[in-house]
């Protein structure tokens, strides 16, 4: 950047970038600014260049991936006839018991009232 001391070379914040994403972890312009000690805004404009050129993965993607990877496994467990409780959800995800509960509620209301848990089971 001129006129400003280089905080990382490009080389740097794209692999950082790439490897955020990668993780399904993509850094916000403040966290990118942290890693590499610049600010929030310098860090916004790093993640913009980024994503226009590379197509980058924003927090929505992520958050998107997570949902349908959650709808899936409800499915998948509801279909085997082992239904998940919101405790045994949020372990498979690495998460807490509330939620998991929550997750559950979330599909029962997007799968128009179907449950997600069979008869006497708890989401």
């Amino acid at each position: 950047m001129p006129g400003r001391k280089q905080l990382a070379n490009s080389a740097e914040v794209w692999a950082e970038m790439r490897r955020a994403d990668e993780a399904g972890q993509p850094h916000t312009g403040q966290s990118l600014g942290e890693v590499f000690g610049g600010s929030a805004r310098w860090g916004q404009k790093q993640l913009a260049e980024y994503q226009k050129k590379e197509g980058g993965v924003s927090r929505a993607d992520v958050r998107q991936r997570e949902r349908d990877a959650v709808w899936a496994e409800v499915r998948r467990a509801r279909e085997a006839g082992e239904p998940h409780t919101g405790e045994t959800l949020g372990k498979a995800f690495g998460k807490s018991k509330s939620w998991g509960r929550d997750r559950l509620a979330e599909f029962k209301r997007r799968e128009g009232g179907r449950s997600a848990v069979t008869e006497g089971g708890q989401p």
